[in-house]
């Protein structure tokens, strides 16, 4: 029996030591000291003729295993500790940062909201009449399909619509209008209805008397003509 103490002796020593430094774990590191101290007694108890020294080797033996365990203990949870600080103050310096993005948002949607006033004020800084202006030429452009000339003298003459020359300017120069399609759909018109040549198409739209597009504007139109 003393021999088989002996050997369960050795084993747990050997164990309490893979468990901490070879292959870390807790319940089996605590196993093998619970093994080592009941060998121990066994050991004591049928070796009671030997000497003093050799119990107080033991017991030396399971106070350092004990100690060490303690050690590595005291590691692991010095480390766990270490861990948990650095993610406090990741998370802490990382919470200011969203905070900063947060408000310079904040003041680029303010200056946003600001600038938009701004604009409104502009508009009603328009006189009354240059806006009407404005709205009779959108009004020609899209139901009538008239060049800039025509639109413009539409918009000026006494037999029209009798704006100041400034108002009418206004318009021509804020209307979205595209005049090449404008020349196109009056050339169509012209070939469709009137059964007109393309050159007399083309004298009829850069004509003062006709429709006065640019000759650009009309050669575009008798170009895309559907033959």
């Amino acid at each position: 029996m003393s021999f088989i103490f002996s050997v369960l002796f050795i084993a747990s020593a050997v164990g309490i030591w893979y468990f901490i430094k070879k292959s870390p774990s807790k319940a089996k590191r605590n196993a093998s000291i619970v093994v080592l101290i009941l060998s121990a007694l066994g050991v004591s108890a049928f070796t009671e003729d030997e000497p003093e020294e050799s119990v107080a080797t033991e017991e030396s033996t399971i106070a350092t295993s004990t100690v060490e365990s303690t050690e590595e203990s005291s590691e692991e949870s010095t480390e766990e500790t270490a861990k948990s600080s650095e993610e406090s103050s990741e998370e802490s310096t990382e919470e200011p940062a969203e905070e900063t993005e947060e408000s310079e948002e904040f003041i680029m949607d303010s200056s946003e909201e600001s600038s938009e006033p701004e604009e409104a004020e502009e508009d009603t800084d328009v006189p009354r009449e240059y806006q009407s202006a404005l709205n009779k030429a959108e009004s020609y452009v899209g139901t009538m399909n008239m060049s800039e000339q025509g639109l413009y003298d539409q918009l000026t003459s006494d037999a029209g619509e009798q704006f100041p020359e400034e108002a009418a300017q206004y318009a021509i120069d804020n209307v979205e209008a595209d005049y090449n399609e404008n020349a196109l759909r009056k050339a169509e018109n012209y070939q469709d209805t009137m059964d007109m040549s393309v050159d007399a198409i083309y004298d009829q739209l850069v004509s003062e008397a006709g429709e006065s597009f640019t000759p650009e504007q009309a050669q575009y139109a008798v170009d895309n003509l559907s033959q």
